[in-house]
């Protein structure tokens, strides 16, 4: 009677300790171990996990809604978050139906109060992490690797190999992903992001220091995201080297009011500062006032100078029809040099829209077709930033397609001071050019006369000393 007693015992403990969701007897056993996540479980509860799972583990998060409003806020500049990995490498995953629902953000954007739905920093960088089918919803941001630190030091601490895919991350007060000066490859796939005020993505190696490149031999792989209404940029890189920007899908549905930091909606994809291996391809950009913006920055005064340089642009396509000035694909600022502009279709159908900008030098342009309605199709431009010009000179432009784009002013315009550029045009339509620079080559168009295009009164209007503060202020 007794052995019977013991084993009913030993069987109902057993049955008890497979069931309740909470026990940390519930991590699988096999090695690496899986720590089961559960709605039930306080954040605490969750944090406890993180901190004791060993390197390689997963942290899988159940189906159900798991309600982190009472999680603590903190200043946009803190280094924190609802949960925090610190120095481990684990993968952090989500079953079919989860979801994660944060605090209310207060406050503007410069001076923000909330939460980082996962934060985490890596002291030695020699950690990954991977989120993997998480639903993140209502935070100030979703997944966050950066410290901020002294402006003058070079110390900056987070993950090396980063992995973020299949999530859908919604409603974000700052931005879905950030991810500043990782030490190792950086993977972001199949992921639904959508209603941010900064970047969805926002991938910087421009360090505290302002002093960092991209590692020479780490890769960053960005492909098939899906960003939606994210007015500001929907994806922000700075001080890229071996970057792919591929497939992924931009766009805005309706026009925007949103004027934080008040430069308004920006850019579908945005990178300054670029050197060789950075390709931006096959991507859909829709009703951004610019579609794809690529600037160097060397003239801002950064230790030391932040060209871009060899970036290639192909086979995207670019329309914009909300705002008054629209421009498709704009290469800016003097120190932009070297890029292949290839096999882009851009339409425009705004009553101010330019399908390409340039004042940059030395780029090749070849087999772009420009469609639809606007101003110019194709500009160069010479443009002083408060005593730093950038001018257009040595650029190529041939065989582009400029058929079926009607412009109020001329298919291409060459402006004042621009120099030394090509451009032979397709036969097959007439075209338009108008000539205000000198020793360019045109062959092919019909030369107008009318009145002198304005300067762009978008941020480029900017002295770049006001901009060089605001970017030191507005860290992402």
């Amino acid at each position: 009677m007794l052995r019977k007693l013991l084993f009913l015992t030993f069987f109902f403990v057993l049955i008890l300790f497979s069931t309740n969701a909470p026990s940390i007897a519930q991590k699988s056993m096999a090695r690496p171990l899986v720590w089961h996540v559960y709605p039930t479980m306080s954040l605490s509860e969750i944090q406890a996990f993180v901190n004791s799972a060993s390197n390689k583990d997963t942290i899988l998060f159940h189906t159900g809604t798991y309600d982190w409003s009472g999680a603590p806020t903190y200043s946009n500049y803190a280094n924190e978050g609802a949960i925090k990995i610190i120095d481990k490498t684990l993968t952090i995953k989500g079953k079919p139906g989860n979801l994660i629902k944060g605090p209310d953000t207060i406050g503007d954007l410069r001076d923000m109060v909330g939460s980082n739905a996962f934060y985490f920093q890596d002291e030695d960088t020699n950690n990954d992490v991977t989120f993997e089918g998480l639903n993140i919803e209502h935070f100030m941001r979703g997944i966050a690797a950066f410290s901020y630190v002294n402006l003058t030091s070079a110390v900056v601490h987070n993950a090396r190999n980063i992995v973020v895919k299949n999530c859908s991350i919604h409603d974000m007060a700052r931005g879905s992903i950030g991810i500043i000066c990782a030490t190792g490859d950086i993977s972001i796939e199949d992921n639904t992001l959508s209603e941010c005020s900064l970047g969805a993505i926002t991938i910087s190696y421009l360090g505290p220091a302002y002093d960092i490149w991209q590692p020479d031999k780490s890769k960053v792989n960005i492909r098939r995201n899906e960003i939606t209404e994210c007015p500001y940029m929907g994806m922000h890189m700075e001080m890229t080297k071996n970057f792919r920007i591929e497939n992924n899908s931009i766009t805005l549905s309706s026009p925007s009011s949103w004027t934080g930091y008040n430069y308004g909606p920006g850019s579908g994809i945005y990178i300054m500062g670029a050197k060789r291996g950075t390709v931006v391809s096959s991507n859909f950009i829709s009703n951004y006032p610019t579609g794809i913006t690529v600037v160097g920055v060397g003239d801002w005064g950064y230790p030391p100078a932040l060209p871009a340089e060899d970036v290639l642009i192909k086979r995207n396509k670019v329309s914009c029809a909300f705002y008054n000035e629209c421009y498709g694909i704009s290469l800016a600022y003097d120190d932009s040099s070297g890029h292949t502009v290839k096999g882009n279709e851009i339409n425009m159908t705004s009553v101010g829209a330019v399908g390409i900008y340039t004042e940059t030098n030395n780029n090749n342009y070849t087999q772009n077709k420009i469609s639809g309605s606007g101003r110019i199709g194709v500009w160069l431009s010479a443009t002083d930033y408060d005593g730093f010009p950038a001018i257009a000179h040595h650029e190529s432009f041939k065989a582009n397609d400029v058929c079926e784009f009607t412009a109020s002013e001329a298919h291409y315009y060459l402006g004042f001071l621009t120099h030394d550029n090509s451009i032979i045009g397709s036969d097959r339509c007439p075209w338009t050019y108008k000539d205000d620079g000198t020793n360019n080559t045109i062959i092919g168009g019909t030369n107008i006369t009318g009145t002198t295009v304005q300067a762009l009164s978008l941020i480029r209007q900017k002295p770049r000393q006001d901009f060089r503060e605001a970017r030191k202020r507005i860290r992402f």
